[in-house]
C-alpha cells in the first residue's frame, strides 16, 4: 500500500468512508462554540500556514464558483463524492495559493482526494465490466511502488524481491521510507 493509501486509509478510520463523508458534509454546518481558547491558538496557528481566511475564501469560493456556474460545467453530473473531492481540491488550492506554498500536506491532499474518486470510478467500472479492479496505467515513482510491493505480497520469491526492490529504489520510495 502507498503512503497516500494508507493517508487515505488512516483518515478514513478516523473520519469515515469518504463518500459518507462527502454526503454528510454537502448538507449539514458544523459550529464551534466561541471563546474556546485553544480555538484562538488553532486560528493562529492555521493563518500563519496557510494566509488570512478572507484570503483563503476569496480564492476558493471563486474556484468553486467557476467549478458549479462555468456555462460548460457538467456539475450537476457529478457524484457527491466527486463534487466533495473537487470542493477539497479547491480548498487545498485556496491555501497553496494564499499561504504557504511549499507546504508538502497540502500537495499531498489534493492527491489523496483525486486518488480516492479514482479508485471509486476503477471500481464502479470493474462492477459494469464484471473484472477485478485494477490500478490506472501510470508511470509514476509511487504507482511503480505500489505495484512492486503488490508483486512481493503475491509473489515473494527472492528474484521478484530483488525486481521489486531495484524498483522502489529508482522510484526513491525505498529512500523516502526510511527516513
Amino acid at each position: 500500500m502507498s503512503n497516500i493509501d494508507n493517508t487515505l486509509a488512516e483518515r478514513g478510520n478516523r473520519y469515515g468512508d469518504f463518500v459518507d463523508h462527502a454526503e454528510v458534509t454537502q448538507s449539514i454546518k458544523v459550529s464551534i462554540e466561541p471563546g474556546m481558547s485553544t480555538i484562538d491558538k488553532t486560528l493562529e496557528e492555521r493563518g500563519a500556514r496557510y494566509g488570512s481566511f478572507t484570503g483563503h475564501a476569496e480564492i476558493t469560493q471563486g474556484l468553486r464558483d467557476v467549478m458549479k456556474n462555468a456555462t460548460t460545467s457538467k456539475w450537476a453530473d457529478l457524484s457527491d463524492a466527486q463534487k466533495e473531492a473537487l470542493e477539497m481540491v479547491a480548498h487545498k488550492i485556496g491555501r497553496i495559493l494564499n499561504g504557504d506554498p511549499t507546504y508538502i500536506d497540502s500537495w499531498t491532499d489534493i492527491i489523496g482526494y483525486t486518488r480516492l474518486v479514482e479508485k471509486r470510478l476503477i471500481e464502479e467500472q470493474s462492477a459494469l465490466d464484471n473484472t477485478e479492479p485494477e490500478s490506472a496505467d501510470c508511470d509514476c515513482g509511487l504507482c511503480q511502488a505500489e505495484a512492486a510491493a503488490e508483486t512481493i505480497e503475491e509473489q515473494p520469491s527472492s528474484a521478484a524481491v530483488i525486481a521489486a526492490l531495484a524498483v522502489l529504489i529508482r522510484a526513491g520510495t525505498l529512500v523516502e521510507s526510511t527516513t
